[in-house]
């Protein structure tokens, strides 16, 4: 797909060039295209198609036709890849909650091993709002079940107590059928908010802005004679782009791995006053599922409206999930399993996603493959109160559930999920153990930016999503006032 810039004297040169087009890509995109400014973004993954394959569970979650064929491996051992390649990216599958950070959640955590934001949430209140407001975020009505159950719960565990859990989801969704779908899946409609739905489609038309898919970029290039300024990216296929400033939004997995190309291919790590973080301190969030099995079938619909917390575990957040039925129990089950049973099953079944803030340590890391695949080495023992926190966090709403009334059948997700990586390009208050500084500038560079949430010192106790595009936000309206303020200082020196 391409918008084409007319009018131009070189095609290949922008103001601004964006790479992935996930949370951080969209929504820096959205933010500079509004100067009227060249905009370039570049996605490596296809435009997913509207004709129904995104919402079937065979392609989406047995043959896996739209996940990433990168090599991956875990520690030494080759695994698979839960990446998605797609305009759009992750926002386009997963469930639209969208959380803010508290404000202790930008503060250092010494238990967790954690530094702090180099901004606080004070400062971030601006690009919360506006990114709440570009992805029309609200609250949605709990239904009758969930509310029978968790007035059970309450009764059981007085201590646990919920929040409305916001949501980037039209209201039209809880009248038709996609809401069996909607998390997992990629909407054929719009009733759910994604980066690309929601702050792609306005700009994508615009004279100024230029979107390329199935475009990989594989190494950043610097501008002639001057290593520690980018000119611009190579592709792939061999196209060359340039652009006076260049942000990063290709995700923790793929983002530090250009730079870590870029600094040792031009032996810059002098220059750098972190160079050995890049690619540390990777963290996603400690996840387990819980079924919640009723002896009476549930007839709810949306479901995921309510978020959970509890005193004893301050890390960690329950959060009641989308639709669940055979169809998607089955799809993780042997094939040789009666299907009615399982269809059973899932009329009965209740699901909660239980999560808990990892730990950050500098020994989870990625690097690059020798044919340039990931490989991710992490090890959850290495920050035991993380893991810990999230067991007993397991084992107190299992037992509640249990003397609710409801059976609770658990699966933890797997240790190398990729579903909320995070960390990679480390952002702290101290610019000694930073790679990137409190506006997405890579310390030691003169012009490139980091959108993504390879920069989050912590990724919280909830659904990073919301963050990561207030962030981008937030870099980029810096970026189009540091371009305006420049180009005005330019504009004085000449007259």
């Amino acid at each position: 797909m391409t918008n084409k810039n007319p009018g131009t004297t070189d095609p290949d040169f922008y103001d601004y060039l964006i790479l992935g087009s996930g949370a951080g890509g969209c929504a820096a995109a959205h933010r500079l295209a509004q100067t009227g400014r060249r905009v370039l973004l570049l996605e490596r993954g296809k435009e997913l198609p509207r004709d129904g394959p995104t919402t079937a569970v065979d392609p989406v979650l047995r043959r896996r036709d739209f996940h990433s064929t990168e090599p991956f491996h875990f520690s030494a051992t080759a695994a698979r890849n839960d990446e998605f390649e797609n305009l759009g990216g992750k926002t386009k599958w997963y469930g639209a909650s969208l959380l803010r950070f508290t404000a202790e959640e930008f503060l250092a955590d010494e238990s967790h091993q954690c530094p702090p934001w180099p901004c606080t949430a004070a400062e971030f209140q601006h690009s919360y709002g506006e990114a709440e407001r570009l992805l029309g975020v609200r609250h949605f009505p709990v239904e009758r079940d969930l509310r029978t159950l968790l007035d059970r719960l309450h009764r059981t565990d007085p201590a646990w107590q919920e929040e409305p859990q916001p949501l980037g989801l039209l209201p039209e969704i809880g009248n038709d059928d996609e809401v069996r779908r909607f998390d997992g899946f990629t909407l054929i409609s719009d009733h759910k908010a994604d980066a690309e739905n929601r702050l792609l489609a306005p700009i994508r038309h615009l004279p100024n802005v230029t979107i390329l898919t199935e475009t990989t970029v594989k190494d950043l290039l610097p501008e002639a004679g001057d290593s520690i300024r980018l000119g611009g990216v190579r592709c792939a296929d061999g196209r060359i782009f340039r652009a006076s400033s260049i942000l990063l939004g290709a995700g923790a997995m793929h983002s530090c791995r250009l730079l870590a190309r870029y600094v040792q291919r031009h032996e810059l790590a002098a220059a750098l006053p972190a160079p050995e973080l890049i690619g540390r301190y990777f963290k996603y969030h400690i996840g387990s599922l819980i079924l919640a099995i009723s002896p009476r079938a549930y007839s709810d619909r949306l479901r995921k409206t309510i978020s959970l917390l509890h005193p004893e575990f301050p890390h960690s957040i329950v959060q009641s999930s989308a639709w669940i039925d055979g169809e998607l129990i089955g799809a993780r089950l042997p094939a040789w399993l009666p299907r009615f049973a399982i269809d059973a099953l899932g009329r009965h079944a209740y699901a909660f996603l239980l999560m808990t803030e990892d730990g950050s340590h500098r020994d989870n890391r990625v690097t690059e493959l020798p044919d340039g695949g990931i490989a991710l080495a992490y090890d959850h023992e290495l920050v035991r109160p993380a893991i810990q926190e999230h067991q007993r966090l397991r084992e107190n709403f299992s037992r509640t559930l249990l003397r609710a009334g409801y059976f609770p059948l658990r699966k933890r997700i797997a240790r190398y999920s990729t579903s909320h990586a995070s960390g990679t390009l480390v952002a702290t208050a101290n610019p000694q153990g930073s790679v990137v500084d409190s506006y997405g500038r890579v310390l030691g560079l003169k012009n490139l930016r980091v959108v993504d949430a390879s920069v989050f010192p912590r990724i919280g106790r909830g659904n990073p999503a919301l963050t990561v595009f207030a962030w981008a936000l937030r870099v980029a309206e810096d970026l189009a006032g540091e371009t305006v303020n420049s180009g005005l200082v330019t504009h004085l020196n000449s007259a």
